[in-house]
């Protein structure tokens, strides 16, 4: 469990830096498949970037979990909270395709918000 709260951060920040890169690289380049332009899509890389670098910089600090790690949490459950409501905003330019490819970062955020969730309460109980 030791090695999983030290790493807890470097894959929460390398998950958020694919969170940023996904809405300003891959996005815009499937945007015939997927629906949204740059321009909106450059607002989904914005909070995953402050993620990524909160993050990393726990990471790099070799920060405790109990502090550190509830501000990550928050991040990623507004993060899971605001995807769909900006994408309702869009439902015109998104396709099938992008609908799918919005669920599946939702599947992976809600799976790294679990992760998180066990490591806290590890982290809190002392185990």
């Amino acid at each position: 469990m030791d090695r999983i709260r030290r790493n807890v951060f470097l894959v929460d920040g390398l998950g958020a830096l694919a969170s940023t890169a996904s809405p300003l690289l891959v996005v815009p380049a499937l945007e015939p498949w997927l629906g949204l332009p740059l321009g909106v899509t450059w607002v989904l890389a914005v909070p995953a970037a402050f993620l990524a670098v909160y993050g990393l910089t726990a990471w790099l600090r070799s920060a405790s979990v109990v502090p550190w790690l509830l501000p990550t949490l928050a991040g990623n459950v507004a993060f899971s909270a605001f995807l769909p409501l900006y994408l309702s905003r869009h439902l015109g330019l998104v396709t099938p395709l992008g609908m799918a490819w919005f669920a599946g970062e939702l599947g992976i955020l809600a799976a790294v918000v679990a992760f998180e969730v066990t490591v806290l309460r590890r982290a809190l109980r002392g185990s």
